[in-house]
């Protein structure tokens, strides 16, 4: 779970509409190996299928997760220019922030 909010720090955001709850990782487009394990994990640690949306300069995947989402608005934030690292990750046992790094 570290592992994946760091992912998403650095590179994901959440997009949050009427019906639709969806978290993003834009991936760089020759990054086949991470867009791989990043499937991998999503579907090991939520059990969701991501959904590949290409694009000219990344490789995005997309997934819905209700609460996820939710948890990530409240606790991170959404977007590069709102999120930020809380203090239960900052208080985190080293392993885990190591994981999160």
């Amino acid at each position: 779970m570290f592992y994946f909010l760091g992912l998403f720090i650095g590179d994901g955001f959440v997009n949050i509409n009427r019906n639709s709850h969806d978290i993003y990782l834009s991936i760089g487009k020759a990054e086949n190996d991470l867009a791989n394990f990043y499937d991998t994990l999503i579907q090991k640690v939520f059990n969701r299928k991501c959904i590949h949306v290409h694009k000219d300069k990344e490789n995005t995947r997309r997934f819905t997760h209700k609460e996820l989402a939710l948890i990530l608005q409240n606790e991170i934030g959404t977007t590069a220019y709102n999120k930020r690292i809380p203090e239960w990750i900052k208080q985190a046992v080293p392993s885990l922030r190591y994981a999160f790094i």
